[in-house]
């Protein structure tokens, strides 16, 4: 079943969730580095890293915040490749891509959590040129192999030649709970790929 949502503000975001998701056409992501696999210099990291903001090891993206883990095979499955996001709090990635005014576009993303720390409950939040929505994710039940990654995502429309993607835990206090992320994709939508429903 999917839901949307309507935000109040200036750029039309459309929430959406589950398996309703329409796949990208192969080869069309627009964003560099959506599963985290590439390091700028030599090999990712196989059990953890962490990044701070004033390094550029994560290609395509730039750390926010305090610092980001980038984690790898040895200490959890991804559900996309070898590599993910552990995001503590305060901690975030972003990324700019290129658009066109006025053309709709489709983000989306798996999210897990860190199923080694508590609180359990993760809240993922994701924003597109300031415009943000929360994701909760219960990391109850799950384990390093088995993160339960869930797949969600925007449909947005692109208000000038560049747009800015940022993930961040939204947690309210600091916190070394990590939420996890992984398999960013973002695609040039064609209108009759998706229903608008207004309420």
């Amino acid at each position: 079943m999917r839901e949307t949502r309507w935000l109040p503000t200036a750029a039309l975001l459309v929430i959406y969730f589950g398996s309703t998701l329409e796949p990208p056409v192969q080869g069309e992501n627009l964003a560099i580095n959506g599963s985290f696999e590439i390091r700028a210099a030599g090999e990712p990291n196989k059990h953890i890293e962490t990044l701070t903001a004033d390094r550029n090891d994560l290609v395509g993206w730039q750390v926010t915040g305090q610092s980001i883990d980038w984690i790898g095979p040895t200490r959890w499955r991804a559900s996309q490749g070898e590599h993910c996001l552990d995001i503590d709090a305060p901690g975030g990635v972003e990324q700019t891509i290129i658009t066109v005014p006025g053309r709709p576009y489709q983000l989306q993303f798996d999210l897990a959590g860190n199923v080694e720390t508590e609180p359990l409950k993760k809240l993922l939040r994701v924003s597109i040129n300031g415009d943000s929505q929360d994701f909760s994710f219960d990391a109850s039940g799950h384990t390093r192999e088995q993160l339960g990654w869930v797949q969600r995502g925007i449909l947005f429309t692109a208000r000038g030649d560049t747009t800015t993607l940022s993930f961040s835990n939204a947690s309210a206090e600091p916190t070394a709970s990590g939420v996890t992320l992984d398999n960013v994709i973002v695609a040039d939508m064609k209108p009759d790929r998706y229903t608008v429903r207004t309420t």
